[in-house]
C-alpha cells in the first residue's frame, strides 16, 4: 500500500492535540500526514498539521458532510478521526459513502453509535447480550423518578439520575441521603448531589422534567476511563485509567492512575466482543464497594486524553491506524502502571 497516509483529525484545537498527533505519526514504515479540522479558524492545533481546513459544525449535517467530502478529494484523505460525539454520529450516518470514496472513519456503523450515545439503550443492549450492568430504570417524568428511587433502594443506597443523551456531566444528579443540602459540582450547568428534598428543590428551580433520563445505582468507589482497540471483534489493547479527579463529575481531565486491573480488563473485553468490528471505544467503568464492575458510559470515538495511555507503554492512535489499514500490530506487552497528571508544554510548529 501507499507509504503516505493522509489522516484528517477533527477538533484540532483540543488540549492534548499536540501529543495525539505525535503519537499518530509513530507508524513504522509509513508517513502519516495530518489534515487538521476545526470550526475555529484560529484553533491552536492548526500549527501542528501538514494542512488545516475550517469545517462547519455538524449540526448542519448537509453542509458538514459536503465540506468533509471536498476535503477528502482535495487532500486524498484515507482516514478520518473525529474527536467529538456530534461529529461521530454525523459521519456514521454517511459511513458507506466515505468507504466508497476509499476513506475509513474511526467510528462504527450508525446503529452502534446511536445505541452507545443513549445511556438507556446502551445498558439495555449489553443486558440483552448477557453482560451484568446492574439494575437501571427508564425515567420520563417525575412519577418515573420516584418509582425508580424505590426500585433502586433509595434512601439506603445512593442513586444517579442521568440524561440519556448528554456529555460533560450535564444534568447528572446523585441522590444521597447523607447530603441534607444540594451541593453543586459545577457552576455552569445542573450537576450535583443532595438528598431527595434538596434535589426536588433543584428540580423545581431549574424546571427539570426528567424527560429522557435513566436511573441507576451509584457505583463511584473507583471510576476508570478505559481506552480499548478491537480488531474483527477481538480486543487488541485495553488500558484502564483510574480517574484522579478533585470533582467526581468534572468534565476536565485532572489526571489518572494507570492500573493493570484484570477485573476491569476482563469486563471491557466482554463489552468489546458484544460490539464486534474493528476500531476504538472509550468506556467509563466503575468498581463498586463490593467489587462489582459496572458500565457507566461509552464513547464511539477515541478519547481526547488517549495520549495518557502512551505513558503506560501503549500507543493507541498508532495502533488504531495499523488495525484499520491491516498493518502488522505492535505487541506492547504489560502495562506500565503509574500516576499521571496533564501538564502544558511548548511544541515545535509545522507552519
Amino acid at each position: 500500500m501507499d507509504k503516505n497516509i493522509n489522516v484528517a483529525v477533527s477538533c484540532i484545537g483540543g488540549e492534548f492535540t499536540s501529543q495525539n498527533i505525535a503519537l499518530m505519526k509513530e507508524v513504522e514504515g509509513h508517513s502519516i500526514n495530518i489534515i487538521g479540522l476545526d470550526a475555529n479558524p484560529l484553533a491552536n492545533g492548526r500549527f501542528l498539521c501538514e494542512q488545516f481546513e475550517v469545517v462547519p459544525l455538524p449540526h448542519n449535517e448537509l453542509k458538514y458532510i459536503e465540506s468533509i467530502k471536498k476535503i477528502i478529494t482535495k487532500h486524498k484523505v484515507k482516514l478520518i478521526v473525529p474527536l467529538s460525539e456530534d461529529e461521530s454520529r454525523c459521519l456514521a450516518k454517511h459511513k458507506e459513502e466515505f468507504m466508497n470514496m476509499g476513506t475509513y472513519i474511526t467510528v462504527p456503523h450508525l446503529e452502534i453509535v446511536d445505541t452507545l450515545t443513549d445511556k438507556y439503550q446502551m445498558l439495555n443492549f449489553f443486558h440483552n447480550k448477557g453482560i451484568e450492568v446492574g439494575p437501571f430504570s427508564k425515567v420520563d417524568n417525575l412519577e418515573d423518578f420516584h418509582l425508580s428511587l424505590e426500585k433502586l433502594n433509595y434512601p439506603e443506597d445512593k442513586v444517579v439520575m442521568k440524561p440519556r443523551k448528554s456529555s460533560g456531566s450535564r444534568g447528572v444528579l446523585i441522590l444521597d441521603k447523607a447530603k441534607k443540602t444540594y451541593e453543586a459540582y459545577l457552576s455552569d450547568r445542573v450537576c450535583g448531589t443532595g438528598d431527595l428534598d434538596s434535589i426536588l428543590e433543584v428540580i423545581k428551580e431549574k424546571d427539570i422534567s426528567f424527560k429522557d433520563y435513566v436511573a441507576m445505582p451509584f457505583f463511584g468507589e473507583e471510576v476508570f476511563d478505559v481506552d480499548c482497540l478491537l480488531k474483527d471483534g477481538s480486543p487488541v489493547n485495553i488500558v484502564p485509567r483510574k480517574r484522579k479527579y478533585d470533582n467526581p463529575l468534572s468534565p476536565v481531565n485532572q489526571g489518572c492512575e494507570i492500573l493493570s486491573r484484570r477485573d476491569v480488563q476482563d469486563y471491557v473485553s466482554l463489552l468489546c466482543e458484544a460490539l464486534g468490528g474493528s476500531g476504538t471505544f472509550d468506556f467509563d467503568i466503575a468498581v463498586g464497594k463490593k467489587g462489582e464492575v459496572r458500565l457507566l458510559d461509552a464513547g464511539t470515538r477515541m478519547s481526547g486524553s488517549v495520549c495518557a495511555s502512551n505513558l503506560a507503554g501503549v500507543n493507541i492512535p498508532a495502533q488504531l491506524i495499523r488495525i484499520l489499514f491491516n498493518l502488522p500490530l505492535v505487541d506492547y506487552g504489560d502495562l506500565k502502571d503509574g500516576i499521571y497528571r496533564p501538564m502544558k508544554t511548548f511544541v515545535k510548529a509545522n507552519l
